[in-house]
């Protein structure tokens, strides 16, 4: 995850933080308390700081397990064993993932389909 470092604007009293993941934009804008001090204006910079450092672990986290574009990624591990009959442990985040996108493909009655990976790279798109 490429990150810039926060921005902050004094008079509204806002911190931006942003950053580039799973190929997007990531923003997170926190506006500050009027802090009675010096201190508590350090602690409220540091609490945006633990917020953004908790957005990045999760889109980092996401990544890991669901890219497909990355090869340790859980995602990818399952698209090469697919077929094989073998089972293997997952965690919590793909198996969500996996239950949430069976449940579309009920629910659409078929329409939705992620099981598309080998007509993705038959026309040319590969990870």
């Amino acid at each position: 995850m490429i990150t810039a470092p926060p921005e902050e604007s004094e008079p509204t009293g806002l911190v931006a933080f942003s950053a580039r993941a799973l190929g997007s934009a990531l923003r997170l804008t926190v506006r500050l308390p009027d802090a009675a001090s010096p201190a508590q204006r350090a602690a409220d910079q540091a609490a945006a700081d633990a917020a953004w450092a908790a957005v990045q672990a999760e889109f980092d986290a996401v990544d890991v397990a669901l890219s497909r574009f990355r090869d340790d990624s859980e995602l990818t591990m399952l698209n090469r064993l697919a077929g094989t009959g073998r089972v293997v442990e997952v965690s919590w985040r793909t198996r969500r993932a996996l239950a949430a996108i069976d449940r579309a493909g009920r629910l659409t009655d078929g329409r939705f389909d992620a099981s598309i990976l080998g007509a993705l790279e038959r026309i040319g798109e590969h990870g």
